[in-house]
Formats: structure tokens, C-alpha cells, sequence
């Protein structure tokens, strides 16, 4: 049996009440601190609604962000940066939905900044 939630109109196991629910809650910052390593920075179900990263070691970057617990979950975006680049997305009403959590996987290169997320 499926993992039940509580949503605005009473205990749901269905995935579209969960995604609707997250829609309106409110958008918390998950602190990406300097990192040069794969991190998992969920465990429970999010929406992405952006972020704000910056390359932090002058150097080229890629970053891969993933439903699950680790990089071998279904890939929900890519972040890629030239030397000292920042990107900036969002934050929005909506975006990928994570059912398991969160993981930001590093492909090379270091960043830091944050990643926004309805929870």
C-alpha cells in the first residue's frame, strides 16, 4: 500500500492531490554550502520551483538534480556554468516534481547558492 498523505481536504494516497498540495504551499531556500560532491538534499516528496547558484572555483561546472536518493534516480534538470557564472530560475508556482527527494549530483566543477523548493 502506498505512503498516505495529508493534504487541505483530508488523507490522500493519490500523487496528483500530493502535487497539488505542494503547488500551494509556501517556497522554503535548501542552502547549497560550497560543494564539490554529489548531495542529497531532500528525503521526502518537493516540487523545484528554481534556484540560485554561482560556479565557485573558476572553473567550468555541471550539476544534475534528481528525483531520489542518490544519481540514479529519474532526472528532473541539468545546471551548467562557465567560470564565476551565476544562474538564477524562479522561484515559480511549479516545476518538477520530486516523489522521493531531492539529490544534487555533481558532473564536474563546484557551486554554491541555493535551490527553491515547495515542501
Amino acid at each position: 500500500m502506498g505512503q498516505r498523505y495529508e493534504g487541505p481536504s483530508g488523507p490522500s494516497s493519490s500523487k496528483d492531490d500530493l502535487y497539488e498540495y505542494l503547488r500551494g504551499q509556501a517556497t522554503i531556500s535548501l542552502p547549497v554550502v560550497t560543494i564539490a560532491a554529489t548531495k542529497q538534499l531532500l528525503t521526502i516528496p518537493c516540487i523545484v520551483a528554481g534556484w540560485s547558484i554561482i560556479e565557485q572555483a573558476g572553473a567550468a561546472a555541471v550539476w544534475d538534480l534528481f528525483d531520489g536518493d542518490d544519481n540514479t534516480g529519474q532526472l528532473v534538470g541539468s545546471l551548467g556554468f562557465a567560470a564565476g557564472a551565476m544562474s538564477v530560475v524562479g522561484p515559480g508556482p511549479d516545476g518538477p516534481y520530486c516523489r522521493i527527494g531531492l539529490t544534487l549530483a555533481r558532473v564536474s566543477g563546484t557551486i554554491r547558492g541555493a535551490i527553491w523548493v515547495k515542501i
